[in-house]
């Protein structure tokens, strides 16, 4: 459970715009091409007409790309505080949003007691709970449905998977190096993580990707879905939330083998001799 009095996300809230604005640059206000023909009395008059159409058309522009950073910037503070992950009402999040504008306008902030604290307490694990036992049931139900899908396969420890390429006869176990490509996705197909050439030791995984890369060999691909309990359960780790089930894709590259140290064989120790004179 996050410590919902403290909020310190306010920095990675800044930090996450920032490298938004680095990643996708705004486009360029469109501009009216310049005309170099001479222009007749009527179109003289109609030209502040024009260029009043084109500077509304940039205010225009220019007022869509700051509501689409607004929006941005609300997704962020939501996420990174987990008021996305609860689930809330609608009549419950315009409260939330009426104490934030009461914030941003400089309104005498309420100050909590300790009871206020532990109700809000309350209130916060009550919805994230409800919101997990939520995500479980969704999960439930898709793996069961899933399962009698053909072509899908079950491991004993309960990982649901099709394999696209079976790779060679090379197979990863626990003590196994693997370097492999996996992408991350929710039930419903929504990616989430991608990572390409990752190293990793298979025991280390969770047990769902621990059990998918150990499906196929070297050159295989395969695609699974596990619940929660094979995954991250209860805890919301990089976006995902808690309780969900998931779905992965992974291509296997290498897998590298443990290999046992052989012990050298120990010298003989000769016996030491006493040359010591024993004393008269």
């Amino acid at each position: 459970m996050n410590n919902w009095k403290d909020l310190l996300v306010l920095s990675t809230l800044w930090s996450g715009l920032s490298l938004y604005a680095l990643q996708e640059p705004a486009e360029e206000v469109p501009t009216s091409p310049t005309v170099n023909v001479p222009l007749s009395k009527d179109a003289a008059l109609d030209l502040p007409t024009v260029l009043a159409k084109d500077v509304a058309s940039a205010i225009a522009d220019k007022n869509a790309r700051d509501n689409r950073c607004l929006q941005i910037f609300g997704q962020i503070i939501a996420q990174n505080t987990g008021v996305s992950n609860l689930g809330l009402q609608t009549q419950e999040l315009e409260q939330v949003i009426c104490g934030m504008k009461a914030a941003c306008n400089g309104e005498k902030v309420i100050a909590p007691t300790e009871e206020d604290k532990e109700r809000l307490q309350q209130f916060l694990e009550q919805k994230e709970n409800e919101q997990i036992a939520k995500n479980k049931e969704v999960g439930e139900k898709f793996l069961k449905a899933k399962q009698t899908e053909p072509n899908v396969q079950k491991t004993p420890s309960g990982v649901l998977y099709t394999i696209e390429k079976l790779g060679d006869s090379v197979r990863a176990t626990e003590d196994s190096v693997t370097k492999f490509d996996c992408t991350v996705s929710s039930i419903d197909g929504k990616p989430i993580d991608s990572n390409v050439g990752v190293y990793a030791n298979v025991g280390m995984l969770i047990i769902g990707l621990r059990e998918t890369v150990k499906q196929v060999g070297q050159g295989g691909e395969i695609r699974s879905w596990f619940s929660s309990d094979l995954g991250f359960g209860d805890d919301t780790m990089a976006g995902i939330p808690g309780g969900s089930a998931l779905s992965v894709h992974v291509k296997v590259h290498e897998i590298i083998q443990p290999t046992l140290e052989k012990e050298e064989p120990k010298e003989k120790e000769e016996p030491k001799i006493d040359t010591k004179v024993p004393a008269k």
